[in-house]
């Protein structure tokens, strides 16, 4: 009797510290989500995984802690280029940075494999992101707290809170090997070690997820097995979106030459790929010139430059931009790279190039 005396307030606290727990894990996942609550995991505590707010930058022509076959995040908004390497990014997912006065977040999820700059202004409103450490189909949700947000990466969309289901603008960025990079935009700026925090960069955290190309942390509302016949699961794939029709285009349609094109007609826009696979490149654009013309392109690598040139004699950069007036540019699409079964998991009816 006295033994079972002495052990029974000892009991209750671990039943009491069960409840907590389990009432606080569940209160993260509770609430007015704009996507099926039944989806969203959590896997890390909420600032487990630091943003970078206050980025550092080397030239690149300084930098000596990449490797040639370090993989970048490449983007340029105005006259600045710069790299944010994912060696560090799988550390930290968010970059909140400025490109002058322009608030830009650079975000990578790490689990899906997806790059996508994001606007930081809504209305009047500059946000600042962090990792909420919850996951949308194993896709990064992103949190602010000023606006009691939280944002769906991959949607690039508000899924709960103040600005829930409001669209953020985006920026397209691509990634490419650290060797091509340096040599394309030698005075382009790369974030740096120098973050504030801690951590073995270069080391990838997730142990042998990114190799295992059939290992998947969360369930998917999809079956993974019939997935894996189709497409190997990890493979990254630049998926393109025009209106209801999402394709995606892997890099096995590059292996030619060291950079070559594709053309491909979505939901009856005509659209070219450019990608490299020595180089992990893709990006997308429009075919239509400014007047709606239908461009036709061929591509070449002229003095450390991939032009493209088209059948009216001009001439574009892989940034998509006019090299007789940079203010040219052609059309974005809404694209991003991501990993195959992060596309088939947010698109059912994704389809792959071939």
């Amino acid at each position: 009797m006295n033994r079972q005396t002495r052990h029974t307030p000892l009991i209750y606290s671990i039943l009491l510290l069960a409840i907590i727990t389990f009432a606080c894990t569940n209160s993260r996942l509770r609430g007015d989500w704009a996507v099926p609550e039944s989806q969203i995991s959590e896997g890390e505590g909420d600032g487990d995984i630091p943003a970078i707010n206050n980025p550092k930058f080397t030239p690149a022509n300084e930098v000596t802690f990449l490797t040639d076959s370090s993989i970048i995040i490449g983007i340029k908004i105005n006259d600045i280029v710069r790299a944010y390497p994912l060696e560090i990014m799988d550390w930290h997912e968010v970059v909140n940075d400025r490109f002058d006065d322009l608030p830009v977040a650079i975000t990578y999820s790490a689990l899906s494999g997806s790059s996508i700059a994001l606007d930081r202004r809504v209305d009047n409103t500059i946000l600042e992101f962090r990792v909420s450490g919850l996951l949308y189909n194993s896709n990064t949700i992103l949190s602010e707290f000023e606006t009691f947000s939280e944002y769906s990466q991959m949607l690039r969309q508000g899924i709960r809170g103040d600005f829930s289901r409001r669209d953020l603008a985006s920026y397209p960025v691509f990634e490419m090997t650290w060797e091509k990079w340096k040599t394309l935009y030698p005075n382009s700026e790369v974030m740096n070690r120098n973050t504030g925090y801690n951590r073995p960069y270069g080391t990838y955290p997730f142990g042998d997820y990114r190799e295992d190309t059939s290992q998947i942390f969360f369930t998917l509302p999809l079956n993974i097995d019939s997935l894996e016949l189709v497409y190997p699961l990890k493979d990254k794939v630049l998926g393109v979106k025009v209106g209801s029709v999402v394709k995606g285009y892997d890099l096995d349609n590059f292996r030619e030459t060291e950079f070559s094109l594709v053309t491909d007609e979505l939901d009856g826009r005509p659209i070219i790929v450019i990608g490299s696979a020595d180089h992990h490149f893709m990006v997308a654009y429009s075919a239509l010139s400014e007047n709606g013309n239908l461009l036709t392109f061929s591509i070449q690598t002229t003095n450390n430059q991939i032009l493209l040139t088209d059948n009216e004699g001009g001439q574009w950069t892989i940034f998509g931009e006019s090299v007789e007036n940079p203010n040219v540019k052609l059309d974005r699409l809404e694209s991003n790279i991501a990993y195959f079964f992060t596309w088939a998991t947010f698109y059912p009816t994704f389809e792959i190039f071939n």
